[in-house]
């Protein structure tokens, strides 16, 4: 018994790092539909994979160590048959903010395109590794047992540089209690 997928391609998948354009062996590759992952392959030894038997449009998806993460909407119907990426090596932010006693938690969150908020742990220690280089707009959310909640923009953009770490102390941009 031999199944066929109707109008199946493959997509020859070339990944590389944007400035020294040397291949990048080892990476996983993810092809999703919705939150469904339809298929996740390492890349060979020259960066390369081939994904057979797809269709229709999905998303292709590329987390690694030390990168920006990619991400990149693919439709078949506008023929991709090969594909070059280049990873931009990321930036990291890291920092602190000191809780009163009468703080139980807080979240950072940056703009824009950063998906998630990122907790503050119970010392004040924030990090955020593998950035896209680039400016972020940057909040921060303080949670009093009390119930209040109380958010504070940071009046200054932050600049994420390849290969960089910036450190910040949230300190200074506190509003008074």
């Amino acid at each position: 018994l031999a199944i066929h997928l109707k109008n199946s391609l493959s997509m020859n998948v070339v990944v590389m790092d944007e400035l020294s354009l040397k291949p990048m062996p080892g990476v996983s590759v993810d092809l999703f539909s919705g939150n469904t992952k339809l298929q996740s392959l390492p890349t060979n030894e020259y960066g390369q994979i081939t994904f057979n038997q797809l269709s229709g449009k999905f998303i292709l998806n590329i987390k690694t160590n030390n990168y920006a993460p990619y991400s990149q909407e693919i439709d078949l119907s506008r023929n991709y048959s090969d594909l070059s990426i280049k990873l931009i090596k990321s930036g990291h932010l890291k920092g602190h903010l000191t809780f009163s006693n009468q703080v139980n938690g807080g979240y950072l969150f940056l703009e824009p395109n950063y998906p998630n908020s990122i907790a503050i742990d119970s010392d004040g220690n924030f990090s955020v590794r593998d950035m896209k280089p680039g400016e972020y707009t940057l909040s921060f959310k303080e949670n009093f047992k009390d119930g209040r909640n109380v958010l504070t923009r940071v009046p200054n953009k932050i600049i994420i540089e390849s290969e960089k770490t910036i450190t910040i102390n949230l300190d200074i941009f506190k509003k008074e209690d």
